[in-house]
């Protein structure tokens, strides 16, 4: 927010310091990860960074950044909501959202799984599931306005997913994305 911007910057400045650059969130992953090689430069590579509070989504072709976005599905959101759903306090659904993260309710062993644990992972499933649903939206809605908008073609597709951040750390969520999105997510 330009508000926090000012404010960093002033106290920069008033350090004795020269701001001579500001480099947002959603391009310093991805910058970092430039420089590893992981993607063909013909390649369409999306970068999703997971904060706490918002997550910041970027198309790049090549090593140009094409489209760059933010939400405010997180890591926090998620926590919230399993908080809500469950009603519990924040820090005990911090670590049901750690120990459960994605369900793997499809699978046939954890369907026939009984007793708590199974009722607490079937909780927090339906606590997530709006806000995963959420996330495929934004990205999904990002490459489309790419394609149509910003000079991609309607034969193109993302061809990877690259997740970083806290929210990243979410269990079973690489799977979950590279399913709904049908790319792979690393």
């Amino acid at each position: 927010p330009k508000g926090e911007l000012i404010s960093r910057w002033r106290l920069v400045s008033e350090l004795g310091l020269k701001v001579v650059a500001i480099e947002p969130i959603s391009l310093a992953g991805f910058y970092g990860l430039s420089q590893a090689n992981l993607w063909k430069p013909t390649e369409l590579v999306g970068f999703l960074e997971m904060g706490l509070k918002n997550s910041h989504f970027s198309l790049v072709q090549g090593k140009v950044v094409r489209l760059t976005r933010s939400f405010q599905v997180a890591g926090d959101s998620f926590t919230r909501s399993i908080a809500d759903y469950c009603q519990l306090n924040y820090a005990q659904a911090e670590e049901m959202k750690r120990q459960f993260g994605v369900s793997k309710m499809a699978l046939e062993e954890d369907r026939q799984e009984t007793g708590h644990a199974a009722e607490d992972r079937v909780k927090v499933s339906h606590a997530l599931g709006l806000h995963l649903e959420q996330l495929v939206a934004e990205i999904e809605a990002s490459l489309r306005y790419f394609l149509f908008e910003l000079g991609g073609s309607e034969s193109s597709r993302m061809d990877r997913l690259l997740i970083t951040g806290g929210g990243a750390l979410l269990r079973q969520l690489p799977e979950f994305l590279a399913g709904r999105l049908s790319v792979p997510v690393s």
